[in-house]
């Protein structure tokens, strides 16, 4: 929170439970009008590395460098680079992402109480998650709205990033962007 407001931003905390457990969304306004563009991430990470077959190892957390940090990374470098922008922008940090399939809890249940609790409909949002990978391809996603996802290849393209975007539908996710696009 330190980081978004010094960088000029209104920070409010959006404080829920799920399943006895308190969850905290964190959202950075760059006013207090409705945005236009909501930028997302999530910043947990899962508590068990439920895929290992090791049991120490299985029972570890997964440390998330580049799941749950790189998203929050970009959006807090984000914060810094767009201060005090003129555009209606939320920066909005989704608790509880990464908890699918563990105390049989649901993937992306912070973005989903987010959207739940919308009282309008942004133009645009755009989810950013696992991007920190050294050798990063970014890949159209199947469900996304194809129309957004063409204007940011193309801007992409325009600034030289057709080695990273790539111009090609490769994945379906469950990710924080479903709730989204279920509300339209």
């Amino acid at each position: 929170s330190e980081n978004l407001e010094s960088a000029g931003w209104i920070v409010e905390r959006q404080e829920f439970d799920f399943y006895d457990t308190a969850l905290t969304n964190i959202i950075a306004k760059s006013s207090k009008n409705v945005p236009q563009l909501i930028l997302g991430t999530h910043f947990d990470t899962r508590p068990i590395s439920d895929n290992e077959d090791d049991a120490v190892r299985y029972a570890s957390p997964v440390p998330g460098a580049n799941d749950g940090a790189s998203g929050t990374a970009v959006l807090l470098e984000m914060a810094r680079v767009l201060g005090n922008t003129n555009q209606e922008i939320w920066l909005v940090f989704f608790d509880a992402e990464d908890q699918g399939r563990i105390n049989n809890w649901e993937w992306s249940i912070g973005a989903e109480y987010f959207a739940d609790h919308l009282s309008y409909q942004p133009e645009s949002v755009v989810i950013i998650d696992m991007i920190g990978d050294i050798n990063l391809d970014i890949y159209k996603e199947i469900q996304s709205n194809q129309s957004l996802t063409q204007l940011i290849w193309e801007e992409a393209e325009q600034l030289g990033y057709t080695s990273t975007f790539k111009n090609e539908q490769k994945y379906s996710l469950l990710d924080d962007h479903i709730p989204f696009i279920n509300r339209g």
